[in-house]
């Protein structure tokens, strides 16, 4: 095992390394664009029929993996129609150049939202503070 990972390091090139990398990087930035999306529970579902179906093959499931087989052609052709909107903001934001920098602004009520979820984070800790405080003195 080891002198076949040995054999692998030996073959491998500064371009492999650097294809590596490059392919970890837009992986990354797509996970960054749909990670707060409802296209998160369909990858999760979609790798749940893909573990499906190399199961159903390794069991000898013909009929199973028949029809995940049919599932999986259709969902090829339904992919891009479910994240049709998140497909058209990751093109867009690699027309404007934003694809390589954070895609996450907040608007000014996600802006009011923090400044009040902190002010009320901020006042119960010194409400704690104080019963706490008032606790030693006894």
């Amino acid at each position: 095992m080891f002198s076949q990972i040995q054999g692998l390091f030996m073959t491998m090139r500064l371009w492999d390394i650097l294809d590596i990398l490059v392919v970890a990087f837009f992986l990354y930035r797509i996970y960054i664009l749909i990670r707060d999306t409802r296209a998160t529970a369909l990858l999760k579902g979609l790798v749940f029929l893909g573990i499906l179906t190399v199961l159903a093959g390794w069991l000898q499931l013909h009929v199973v993996s028949w029809i995940l087989d049919k599932l999986m052609t259709v969902l090829i052709v339904a992919l891009p129609v479910v994240f049709q909107p998140e497909l058209r903001r990751a093109l867009e934001q690699i027309g404007r150049g934003k694809f390589y920098v954070s895609s996450r602004v907040m608007n000014e009520v996600e802006w009011d939202h923090v400044i009040d979820d902190v002010v009320s984070a901020s006042s119960r800790l010194n409400q704690i503070k104080s019963v706490s405080a008032r606790r030693r003195g006894r």
